[in-house]
Formats: C-alpha cells, sequence, structure tokens
C-alpha cells in the first residue's frame, strides 16, 4: 500500500498492482471516499473483477486537471500505458491499454478518482 505521503505516480501505480492483486484492502485505500465500492468489487466489467495480469506499465507526468474536479480541491490527471495479459470477462480485451487516470487530493493524500472519461 502506498504510504500517505506517495505522490499521483505511486498512487495510481499501487491502485494498478492492488487489483491485479486482488487487494481489496489497498483498493479501498487509494480510492476516493465516495467510489461505489459494491460496484467497484463485484462488476464484472470493473478492473477488479476483469483484470488478471499485466506487463510494460508506464505511468507519465501528472499534470494539473479540472475534470470531475471539485472546486477548491487539487486534481491532476497522468496517462498510463501498459499490456493487459488476461482479462476475463472485463470491458477491455487482452492488449494494449492506455488510459488518462485521475488523482484527487484529499485530507492530505493523494487518491484514484476514476480513469478514462471518468
Amino acid at each position: 500500500m502506498p504510504p500517505a505521503s506517495a505522490g499521483p505516480r505511486e498512487v495510481v501505480g499501487g491502485y494498478i498492482e492492488a487489483v491485479l492483486g486482488k487487494d481489496e484492502r489497498t483498493v479501498r485505500a487509494v480510492l476516493v471516499p465516495e467510489t461505489d465500492f459494491d460496484n467497484e468489487f463485484t462488476n464484472s466489467i470493473y478492473p477488479f473483477q476483469g483484470w488478471i495480469s499485466a506487463s510494460g506499465l508506464s505511468i507519465g507526468e501528472p499534470r494539473t486537471s479540472t475534470i470531475d474536479c471539485p472546486d477548491g480541491v487539487r486534481c491532476q490527471r497522468m496517462t498510463v500505458v501498459m499490456d493487459l495479459c488476461a482479462v476475463d470477462n472485463g470491458s477491455y480485451p487482452d492488449g494494449a491499454f492506455a488510459q488518462s487516470f485521475g488523482v484527487r487530493y484529499v485530507k492530505d493524500r493523494w487518491l484514484v478518482s476514476g480513469f478514462g472519461s471518468g
């Protein structure tokens, strides 16, 4: 689990590692509090159920973002590229994956707020 002092890239990397390792505790710890955790862990098209393994993870430099960012809150986005080596009924097929991940500064730490357009 990334420490509370972890930067945006480390938090996103920790989230991806936790999803692939099916580590529900860490996923809960690094997602924003308003996450629908029941859906996050049980919906077959979400990463926790669908992503089995990945390789070649690359996390780009964070940049300031206003996408899904509440007023007065610090938010950043970064591009994540990896090869999804195994996917089980997910919304993403095996192979190249490239999406923008968002993080939000909540109570003195960065937390993942979503990826793609959300």
